[in-house]
């Protein structure tokens, strides 16, 4: 069915997963649901209001952006060769993951910045083995910057991009600290701008300190959430075990991918620190690195049976999320 056609790499995917994303976002487009106010950084607070006032423009921006970065995450991993039998398995893993709840579907903050973290991820994988690579190094830097002027807790991505150039590269210190400089043009732009308006003293404590130092602390995981994130952690598991059998046939070039692509969830996970709330779009970054994990082990599965019945209880797990949380049994 889905995974046996997606992961031979036939053209009809092209057709079938923007499908699949559009049948989970119809819930979005019926039923939009508005993300929690919160104090938003300076590329997003006037689109923001926009959005809110729009909600039908916001879900389908959301909705072409997250099938725009699954293709560009299905371009970076074989671009790149961390996965070198090609399918559409990561594109379709981080459409139905990026919709598995209501509040993923809107046009985000965390979403838009993803976009420019995802083009920093490619310029880091284009610098291995590369006689010189102080343009990538830098347009990464650039791009964690201009991604942390959308949503702030991005600027961990930086100790990420640091951490890939050390697994990628020899070391160059002119590379660290061209990395550093391309990660403070655009803050530093904002920083004249609110300057010459006397604003920045407010600026700074109104959206870095302030959003920080008073958020939410409380987790608590609703109760439709519980079949969905047993579904999510089997697959995680399978896939780990997948990843973890088959590690000594890979090449090194993969290697050096598939390690880059943990300190991205492990980054992605320590972005959710500095989150104003534990609202469920703050997991998005944690999406780009699972969906890789997760179409691997669909990937390589001998069980075709088993793979399609795990995709299956995944998307039964979102349905099942949908119907408790919108009252489709009522």
């Amino acid at each position: 069915m889905f995974i046996n056609t997606i992961r031979s790499h036939q053209p009809v995917s092209l057709i079938l997963i923007p499908i699949i994303g559009l049948l989970l976002w119809l819930p979005g487009f019926l039923h939009p649901t508005i993300p929690v106010q919160t104090v938003a950084m300076p590329l997003y607070a006037s689109l923001d209001v926009f959005l809110r006032d729009h909600t039908f423009f916001s879900v389908s921006m959301g909705f072409l952006l997250s099938i725009c970065e699954a293709f560009f995450l299905n371009y970076i991993i074989y671009q790149h060769q961390i996965l070198t039998k090609k399918s559409w398995l990561p594109a379709l893993m981080f459409v139905v993951l990026s919709a598995c709840t209501p509040g993923l579907l809107w046009l985000n903050s965390q979403l838009i910045a993803g976009f420019f973290l995802l083009g920093a991820l490619h310029f880091l994988l284009e610098t291995y083995r590369k006689d010189k690579a102080f343009g990538s190094v830098f347009n990464s830097g650039i791009l964690i910057g201009i991604a942390a002027l959308f949503y702030l807790p991005s600027i961990v991505f930086l100790l990420f991009a640091l951490i890939s150039v050390i697994l990628l590269r020899p070391f160059i210190w002119r590379e660290w600290i061209i990395l550093f400089l391309g990660s403070t043009v655009a803050p530093i732009y904002a920083g004249v701008y609110f300057f010459w308006h006397d604003q920045l003293q407010h600026v700074t404590h109104e959206l870095i300190l302030n959003p920080i130092l008073h958020r939410d602390f409380f987790l608590k995981l609703p109760v439709e959430y519980y079949f969905l994130t047993i579904m999510t952690g089997l697959l995680l598991f399978v896939s780990a075990g997948r990843f973890f059998s088959g590690a000594g046939t890979t090449t090194l070039k993969s290697k050096k991918g598939i390690s880059v692509m943990i300190w991205f969830l492990v980054l992605s996970l320590l972005s959710i620190l500095l989150a104003q709330n534990y609202a469920v779009a703050g997991i998005i970054f944690a999406i780009y690195p699972i969906s890789f994990f997760t179409s691997n082990y669909f990937l390589v599965a001998r069980r075709v049976w088993l793979a399609e019945s795990i995709f299956l209880l995944l998307i039964l797990s979102i349905v099942v999320s949908y119907a408790i949380n919108f009252n489709w049994f009522t």
